[in-house]
């Protein structure tokens, strides 16, 4: 079983309003990249809110996920991966780790990460666009217990950092996976970005 965490339940301080309603050719951030997690060969989703959890589930739902609420979110996104993670079915084999301000990854890739990790087996797959490391993220379930102890602000980069040496760097020509809106100016900058399907 394949499982994806979306994290979505940061403040967003820096776009002063909720940063996964913000919309970009008419949809919510968190629509588009939940969309995609339903179109890709993903067997279980997992949606970690927080910051305005009540206003988000009032404007969608989240069919066939599991909702978990984060009432700690200010401690940051690793207390959040925690929480996504402590909520996986027992039978996944691993997990994809998907960030709702960043939308424009292409189900291909998702697809073609989940193909690579069946294929080959890779132990942690980081998509990578000329180089640059890029999300979602895949980490194979051995590596669950040591994600569910994470906290703070730090996310999973500690254990991608911790083992560097076992990660499978997949090159894909999808620029999407390194775009993240975390400012109205980046809102302007990639508001025509062409890949929102």
């Amino acid at each position: 079983m394949i499982s994806a965490i979306l994290l979505a339940a940061g403040e967003g301080k820096r776009m002063e309003r909720i940063k996964p309603l913000v919309k970009i050719k008419g949809k919510p951030m968190i629509q588009i990249i939940f969309d995609k997690i339903k179109a890709a060969k993903v067997d279980e989703k997992i949606i970690v809110l927080g910051f305005m959890a009540d206003t988000i589930i009032n404007l969608f739902h989240f069919e066939d996920s599991k909702l978990i609420i984060n009432k700690n979110f200010r401690e940051g996104m690793g207390s959040s991966l925690a929480l996504g993670i402590k909520a996986l079915d027992s039978s996944s084999s691993a997990c994809l780790i998907f960030l709702a301000d960043k939308p424009f990854v292409s189900i291909e890739t998702i697809n073609r990460i989940i193909d690579i990790y069946y294929e080959y087996g890779g132990e942690i797959i980081v998509p990578c666009y000329k180089g640059d490391f890029g999300h979602p993220v895949l980490f194979d379930r051995k590596y669950y217990s040591e994600l569910a102890k994470l906290k703070g602000d730090i996310g999973a980069k500690e254990l991608l950092n911790k083992y560097a040496d076992r990660l499978l760097k997949l090159e894909v020509n999808d620029k999407g996976i390194l775009i993240d809106i975390d400012t109205e100016e980046d809102l302007k900058r990639f508001i025509n970005y062409p890949r929102i399907n």
